[in-house]
Protein backbone atom coordinates (compact mmCIF):
# COMPACT_ATOMS: atom_id res chain seq x y z
CA UNK A 1 0.00 0.00 0.00
CA UNK A 2 3.09 2.57 0.94
CA UNK A 3 3.60 2.22 -3.10
CA UNK A 4 0.49 2.87 -3.87
CA UNK A 5 0.19 5.79 -1.40
CA UNK A 6 3.09 7.38 -3.59
CA UNK A 7 1.53 7.30 -6.61
CA UNK A 8 -1.07 8.87 -5.24
CA UNK A 9 1.12 11.71 -4.06
CA UNK A 10 2.23 12.54 -7.87
CA UNK A 11 -1.11 12.34 -9.30
CA UNK A 12 -2.61 14.75 -6.21
CA UNK A 13 0.68 17.35 -7.89
CA UNK A 14 -1.34 17.22 -10.91
CA UNK A 15 -5.25 18.04 -8.97
CA UNK A 16 -6.08 21.45 -8.25
CA UNK A 17 -8.52 20.43 -5.81
CA UNK A 18 -8.62 20.82 -2.16
CA UNK A 19 -9.36 19.01 0.52
CA UNK A 20 -13.44 19.94 0.55
CA UNK A 21 -13.28 18.97 -2.95
CA UNK A 22 -11.35 15.69 -2.17
CA UNK A 23 -14.11 14.75 0.63
CA UNK A 24 -17.13 15.11 -1.75
CA UNK A 25 -15.22 13.06 -4.01
CA UNK A 26 -14.56 10.33 -1.13
CA UNK A 27 -18.56 10.97 -0.06
CA UNK A 28 -19.71 9.93 -3.59
CA UNK A 29 -17.16 7.15 -4.04
CA UNK A 30 -18.56 5.93 -0.71
CA UNK A 31 -21.63 5.95 -1.74
CA UNK A 32 -21.38 4.29 -4.80
CA UNK A 33 -19.85 1.35 -2.22
CA UNK A 34 -22.65 1.86 -0.12
CA UNK A 35 -24.99 1.29 -3.56
CA UNK A 36 -23.16 -2.14 -4.68
CA UNK A 37 -23.42 -3.36 -1.14
CA UNK A 38 -27.04 -2.83 -1.07
CA UNK A 39 -27.60 -5.37 -3.93
CA UNK A 40 -26.05 -8.11 -2.25
CA UNK A 41 -28.38 -7.41 0.79
CA UNK A 42 -31.74 -7.04 -1.98
CA UNK A 43 -32.37 -2.94 -1.33
CA UNK A 44 -31.62 -3.11 -4.40
CA UNK A 45 -32.82 -5.09 -7.44
CA UNK A 46 -30.46 -6.09 -9.89
CA UNK A 47 -29.30 -8.42 -12.80
CA UNK A 48 -25.96 -9.08 -12.16
CA UNK A 49 -23.67 -12.25 -11.48
CA UNK A 50 -22.23 -12.79 -8.07
CA UNK A 51 -18.86 -12.19 -9.72
CA UNK A 52 -19.93 -9.22 -11.08
CA UNK A 53 -20.98 -7.72 -7.79
CA UNK A 54 -18.21 -8.93 -5.98
CA UNK A 55 -15.99 -7.14 -8.57
CA UNK A 56 -17.97 -4.03 -8.13
CA UNK A 57 -17.01 -3.99 -4.43
CA UNK A 58 -13.49 -4.36 -4.99
CA UNK A 59 -13.74 -1.74 -7.52
CA UNK A 60 -15.51 0.86 -5.14
CA UNK A 61 -13.44 0.02 -2.17
CA UNK A 62 -10.47 0.71 -4.49
CA UNK A 63 -12.33 4.17 -5.33
CA UNK A 64 -12.63 4.80 -1.26
CA UNK A 65 -8.90 3.77 -0.16
CA UNK A 66 -7.71 6.19 -3.14
CA UNK A 67 -9.49 8.99 -1.86
CA UNK A 68 -8.67 8.79 1.24
CA UNK A 69 -5.00 8.32 0.64
CA UNK A 70 -5.47 11.26 -1.38
CA UNK A 71 -7.27 13.32 1.33
CA UNK A 72 -4.27 12.12 3.70
CA UNK A 73 -1.55 13.90 0.88
CA UNK A 74 -3.75 16.83 0.71
CA UNK A 75 -3.34 16.75 4.91
CA UNK A 76 0.53 16.55 5.15
CA UNK A 77 -0.32 12.96 6.35
CA UNK A 78 2.64 10.76 5.39
CA UNK A 79 1.96 7.22 4.90
CA UNK A 80 3.71 5.54 8.02
CA UNK A 81 1.15 7.66 10.24
CA UNK A 82 -1.63 6.39 8.70
CA UNK A 83 -0.09 2.86 9.31
CA UNK A 84 0.88 4.10 12.92
CA UNK A 85 -2.82 4.86 13.08
CA UNK A 86 -3.75 1.32 11.74
CA UNK A 87 -2.16 -0.42 13.99
CA UNK A 88 -3.13 1.24 16.90
CA UNK A 89 -7.11 1.34 15.53
CA UNK A 90 -6.99 -2.23 14.64
CA UNK A 91 -5.98 -3.48 18.58
CA UNK A 92 -8.58 -1.06 19.61
CA UNK A 93 -11.11 -3.05 17.50
CA UNK A 94 -9.55 -6.34 18.54
CA UNK A 95 -10.29 -5.87 22.14
CA UNK A 96 -13.67 -4.83 21.27
CA UNK A 97 -14.42 -8.01 19.49
CA UNK A 98 -13.03 -10.16 22.39
CA UNK A 99 -14.89 -8.07 25.04
CA UNK A 100 -18.54 -9.16 22.86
Amino acid sequence: MKKQFKQIKKLNKRDNGDVAKALCKLAEEFGELAQVINKTIGRKPHSLSSKEIQENIIEECADVIQNVFCIADKRGIAYKEIKKALIVKNKKWKKVLKDR
